[in-house]
């Protein structure tokens, strides 16, 4: 990650139809952004958003666990 932030475009360039089912998120009324479900691809982007969401910061936990 750049540190101008994820990749949007790329991002989203990378799923497909069935990635994008059951995405979800809310945009609250004070502009920050809760990520309900989202795909893999999209964790970076949802942690630039809201670094506090505590489901970003627990799959985002484990990704870091899995890769070592």
């Amino acid at each position: 990650m750049s540190d101008e932030g994820p990749d949007l475009d790329a991002a989203l360039a990378s799923l497909d139809e069935a990635g994008m089912q059951g995405f979800e998120f809310v945009i609250n009324p004070d502009g920050s952004v809760t990520f309900i479900d989202f795909p893999p691809e999209l964790l970076d982007i949802a942690y630039a958003l809201n670094p506090d969401d505590p489901l970003v910061c627990e799959r985002r936990a484990l990704v870091t666990t899995d890769e070592g």
